[in-house]
């Protein structure tokens, strides 16, 4: 388990050693590699809620 007590995970990507996946609170940015979170965007204020506009994740 890498991370609990959020919610549901609405969607999950991974990219080599990276795993990022959005929750209802925002998204998280996960090494593998180096076992350590990397980021954590926190879902915008007033943002509609996820039942109604499911978030989508792409690695660039």
């Amino acid at each position: 388990i890498l991370h609990s007590g959020e919610g549901p995970i609405h969607a999950v990507r991974w990219r080599t050693s990276l795993i990022a996946w959005a929750n209802d609170a925002g998204v998280k940015v996960y090494d593998m590699a180096n076992d350590q979170r990397i980021t954590f965007i926190e879902k915008p204020r007033g943002s509609p809620r996820p039942e109604l506009l499911l978030p989508h994740l792409v690695w660039q």
